[in-house]
């Protein structure tokens, strides 16, 4: 019988990059690796730094999504003799 995993996901936007990463909801133990996303910065004028809040979202987007593909890559081969008693549902 397969346990639905309890996460939670951090998410923080830098002046560089969003990431992302996946944290076992009761003991906070990081599951699968965190996954930055980075975007550009523009500098129309000299002292002028300038970012798209559509790049942050799409960014953000895919940081979600690599952190989720490396939660379920690590629960699928932390027991690779077995079927991992665990599943990511609903994420």
């Amino acid at each position: 019988d397969r346990t639905t995993l309890p996460l939670v996901i951090g998410c923080d936007g830098g002046t560089e990059s969003m990431r992302a990463c996946c944290f076992h909801a009761g003991t906070g133990q990081t599951i699968g690796k965190p996954c930055a996303v980075p975007y550009p910065t523009t500098h129309p004028h000299p002292g002028w730094a300038e970012q798209s809040p559509h790049d942050w979202y799409k960014c953000l987007q895919a940081a979600i999504r690599g952190a989720i593909a490396s939660a379920d890559d690590s629960l699928r081969t932390a027991d690779s003799d077995a079927e991992s008693p665990y599943e990511l549902r609903g994420l």
